[in-house]
């Protein structure tokens, strides 16, 4: 916290003498001594350029300390192409940037732009600099500023790094997943068939005991099976699912009642749509609908026993997004499992209590976060019924 107030103290210290110079127009009469206390004092680099000839007048101790260098006699008669890279971060020839830069300058106040210079080590800097005509005793000059960018385009770089870097790890992991996914079901499928065909044909001689115990291992190969499934669906997202589109998000709820209606009938449930109306999302239609149909999905499994599903779908306006939630009066969370619940193969109930393999949620999250937004639940714990939330930014930035 210190250290960002002495740097806004500086830039702000600085910002106020450049713009006390640009206040008294653009030939300047300063009193060469106390212009020279002050320049000399600055805690950011500044130099004096000769307009005519190009060259290094002065540096003050803080530009000199910036440069590496000793005293003012390596610079002074120096042009700032001199102690620069063959070229600028714009790809302009250094010499030519700066004649280029001069004749600008004539025609206004003041001139910013990003440059690199050399360090006596050879260290590349990353500068911000910003001129202004000025006239000392008579003499028109460039006074120029400095404010060194070099650990700011060093961080973004390792940020960008490091970004690209966990994107291609995070691409190849799906990749894997897709793959040992899809190539494992068949040979998976082999052993279930053969299990099965093994049951039929030994029917006759085997015992209650061993009936039971490939009864445990063609349920596992199923089992198995299924998790393999959720995992391709998983890997998929963002893969396989159409490209983002404006979408009603009517439109993919409507979808998902169609899938589930056989679950709606089976179980007699409720499902209430609480809005009139709609927003439009830019989303993937599919990965959108697979959203709500996991959503409602997942409300109509966990009902309380004995009672029909009611659920209910609201969607409402916040601070640059949609904010959906998708309640039940189903059998609630204890509020310490929330984080369990979004992960893959993450299940807080057993098999024999409700079907599933415990994907689910994790592929909702994967869609929301791929589309921008951020998932939770809310409940008030056992028994008491659950919200699944999630936000999606506006589709258009006008909406905002």
């Amino acid at each position: 916290m210190n250290l960002i107030f002495v740097v806004g103290s500086l830039l702000i210290f600085t910002l106020g003498f450049l713009l006390a110079l640009m206040l008294f127009n653009r030939r300047l009469r300063l009193a060469s001594d106390h212009f020279t206390q002050l320049y000399q004092h600055l805690p950011l680099p500044v130099i004096l350029l000769d307009p005519a000839t190009g060259q290094f007048v002065d540096c003050n101790a803080a530009g000199l300390k910036l440069l590496k260098l000793n005293n003012t006699t390596q610079i002074i008669g120096r042009k700032p192409e001199d102690i620069s890279p063959e070229y600028q971060p714009d790809g302009s020839v250094s010499s030519k940037a700066r004649k280029t830069h001069f004749e600008a300058l004539k025609e206004t106040e003041s001139l910013s732009f990003e440059w690199i210079h050399l360090a006596s080590d050879g260290f590349e800097l990353l500068l911000q600099v910003t001129l202004i005509p000025v006239e000392i005793r008579g003499r028109s000059l460039i006074l120029g500023v400095w404010y060194d960018l070099t650990e700011r385009q060093r961080s973004e770089l390792a940020v960008q790094q490091k970004t690209e870097s966990l994107q291609k790890s995070n691409a190849e992991l799906e990749q894997f997943a897709y793959v040992v996914s899809h190539d494992l079901r068949q040979p998976l499928r082999m052993i279930g068939s053969y299990l099965q065909l093994l049951e039929r044909r030994l029917e006759t001689t085997l015992t209650d005991e061993t009936r039971e115990m490939m009864h445990f291992a063609v349920d596992g190969a199923s089992r198995l099976d299924q998790m393999l499934v959720s995992l391709l669906e998983y890997s998929r997202v963002g893969r396989k699912g159409l490209p983002m589109t404006d979408t009603p998000a009517e439109t993919a709820i409507q979808e998902a009642l169609q899938f589930l209606q056989p679950l709606i009938d089976e179980k007699q449930a409720r499902v209430q749509l609480l809005t009139k109306s709609w927003p439009m999302l830019h989303a993937s239609p599919d990965e959108l609908t697979r959203l709500f149909q996991n959503l409602i999905g997942n409300a109509l499994k966990y009902h309380q026993p004995g009672q029909a599903p009611q659920v209910s779908l609201d969607v409402e306006r916040t601070k640059g997004h949609w904010r959906f939630c998708i309640r039940d009066q189903g059998i609630g969370i204890a509020p310490e499992q929330f984080d369990r619940l979004f992960r893959v193969f993450q299940r807080l109930h057993t098999r024999s209590e409700y079907e599933g393999t415990g994907i689910g949620l994790a592929v909702c999250r994967k869609i929301v976060e791929r589309h921008g937004g951020r998932i939770w639940v809310e409940s008030e714990g056992e028994g008491k019924g659950c919200s699944f939330c999630f936000v999606l930014p506006f589709a258009d930035s006008r909406e905002a």
